[in-house]
């Protein structure tokens, strides 16, 4: 059986409180099923797996850029991708709420690929 994951990466920039950073990793994990479920397209072996033992990477970058960057080499390897946007309440920005790019998921896909693309990623 293959080492199924799903990998959020989250930005550390925003200044989220523990409880924040909590529900948007939990937004941006659930969004590929969610986009599933609206597009009425079946669920990938990957997937299906992935439901069964669900494990779930939360990986931090420093700014949208870093994330940026994570998602197209993802995106180009042939990863899954799912960005998430949301307003968030900020010390960090220059405005009290913004919709911002928060982070994206990638997969759930086999482990061994996510890990090329973000092995240097600290955890969140």
């Amino acid at each position: 059986m293959a080492n199924i994951r799903h990998t959020v990466v989250i930005r550390k920039d925003l200044g989220m409180s523990a409880g924040l950073l909590s529900a948007q990793v939990a937004h941006i994990s659930d969004a590929f099923m969610r986009d599933r479920i609206r597009d009425g397209k079946d669920f990938t072996i990957d997937e299906k797996d992935w439901m069964l033992n669900p494990y779930i990477s939360v990986l931090a970058v420093d700014n949208p850029e870093e994330l940026m960057l994570i998602s197209t080499e993802a995106q180009d390897a042939k990863l899954q991708v799912h960005e998430w946007t949301d307003l968030i309440p900020s010390k960090n920005l220059n405005r009290a709420m913004s919709d911002v790019l928060v982070g994206i998921s990638i997969g759930p896909c086999d482990m061994d690929r996510v890990k090329a693309i973000t092995g240097t990623l600290p955890l969140a």
